[in-house]
Parts: C-alpha cells; structure tokens; sequence
C-alpha cells in the first residue's frame, strides 16, 4: 500500500466515525464540566450547613429566616438547569446518591419555604437536617 491509499482509508474513516468520535469526546468533557461545577456548589452548601448546625449546636431545631433560607435554597438550579437537561449525556441513573439528596433537598427547602409564608420563621429538626447531610455527603462522594 502507498501513501496515497494510506490517506483515503483516513478519509473514510474519519467519515464513517469521525461525528461519533467528536460527540463522544464532547459528551465527556461537558459531563466533566458539570460535574466540577455540581460538585463545587454542593460542597458549599455542605460548608453552609455545616456552620449552620454548629452554630446552633444545642438546638433541637434549626431555626431560618428569610437570609438564611435563602443561604441555602438556590442550589436546586444544580438540579434543574445543569442534570435534567444533560439526563442522556450525565447518565444520571449511575448517580443514584446524587439523585437521593436532590430529592431530599428539594421537600426540605420546600416544608422551609411553607414555614416561612404561614409562620414568618421557617425550621427543620436536626433529624432532618442530619439526614440530608449524610445524603449530601453521599452524593459529593459520588461525584468525585
């Protein structure tokens, strides 16, 4: 064989695969990306939560106002803008952890929020809160 029939096998095949080679290569990287980026927010919610409970250590409850609600309710974008769209592409169901603490945090946040509408402060006991802590521990350990 010559160069000549050396580079129309090249051609063929970069036409044959080549589409399928640079999705999977693209697919790889944007699934990184997200990840980095899931994995950055969630470890400062758990930085968050964490001088939350130690802050109020003998408590029973961990009380939130409209500042510290707010401290810890933006992470659901993680979520819906970042895992949902990219479901295919992340393989989201190899991140049953993940999946868990998402859930968790989302009825969490939101028996917060109905709290805070009727009786001006908005709680969760620290059950609960430990709980979604081990679920958010999970799901960092999951994604790294």
């Amino acid at each position: 064989m010559n160069i000549h029939d050396f580079l129309t096998l090249g051609a063929i095949l970069v036409a044959l695969f080549g589409a399928r080679i640079w999705r999977f290569v693209d697919n790889m990287r944007r699934k990184q990306e997200t990840k980095t980026i899931i994995l950055s927010n969630l470890t400062q919610l758990q930085s968050d939560l964490t001088r939350m409970i130690e802050d109020n250590k003998f408590a029973t409850t961990l009380m939130f106002d409209k500042a510290s609600f707010s401290e810890v309710n933006g992470y659901d974008f993680l979520f819906t803008n970042l895992l949902l769209p990219n479901l295919v592409e992340f393989e989201l169901s190899c991140y049953p952890s993940t999946i868990k603490f998402f859930n968790h945090y989302r009825i969490n946040m939101e028996a917060i929020k109905k709290r805070l509408e009727t009786e001006g402060t908005g709680h969760l006991s620290m059950g609960s809160l430990t709980s979604m802590m081990k679920k958010l521990e999970a799901a960092i350990t999951e994604l790294k």
